[in-house]
C-alpha cells in the first residue's frame, strides 16, 4: 500500500523548485532584458560590428567622452560618447560615407530612438541612458549591420 501524500511528480517537484529559486534568487530584470535582447540578433541578413578600438578622449582633448570605432566587412562606425550630467550625447560617422538609418537600442527600452545619418554618414543622439546599448545600421539596398553591446 502506498502513501499518496509523499508521492509527487517531476512536474511538480520542477514547478516547486521553480518558485523557490524565483522568490529566493531571482533574475536580475536588466540580466533578463538583456538575454531577451540577445535573441533579437538572429537574423541571417544582419552583420555584426566588433569593437575594435575604444579610447578616451581625454587622451587626445582633456574631456571625459570615449572614442570607439566598429568594425564590419561592410562599413565601419566611429562614435563619440559625450556625457552630460547623467545621460550621454552619442556623434558618429559611418566609413565609407554614406546615408543610413541608424538607430540606438537598450535592453529593458520599450523603444527604440532612430535617426538617419547624413551623405556624409554623419548621426548624433541625444539624450541616451548610460548602459548596455548596440547600434543599428541599415543603409538602403545593404544588409543591416549591429554593433556589439557595449555598456556605455
Amino acid at each position: 500500500m502506498s502513501d499518496d501524500r509523499f508521492t509527487t511528480s517531476d512536474d511538480d517537484l520542477l514547478s516547486r523548485l521553480g518558485s523557490l529559486l524565483a522568490e529566493v534568487d531571482s533574475v536580475p530584470e536588466s540580466v533578463r532584458a538583456a538575454a531577451v535582447a540577445s535573441y533579437s540578433w538572429r537574423s541571417p541578413d544582419t552583420e555584426l560590428a566588433q569593437l575594435v578600438d575604444s579610447m578616451s578622449a581625454a587622451d587626445v582633448r582633456g574631456d571625459e567622452a570615449r572614442l570607439l570605432t566598429f568594425r564590419a566587412d561592410s562599413i565601419t562606425i566611429e562614435v563619440e560618447i559625450i556625457p552630460i550630467r547623467d545621460r550621454l550625447r552619442i556623434v558618429g560617422q559611418l566609413v565609407p560615407p554614406q546615408p543610413a538609418r541608424v538607430q540606438v537600442e537598450q535592453p529593458g527600452s520599450a523603444s527604440t530612438s532612430g535617426t538617419d545619418a547624413d551623405l556624409l554618414g554623419r548621426f548624433a543622439f541625444d539624450d541616451t541612458s548610460p548602459g548596455p546599448t548596440r547600434l543599428v545600421c541599415t543603409p538602403p539596398g545593404s544588409e543591416t549591420v549591429h554593433t556589439e553591446w557595449t555598456t556605455l
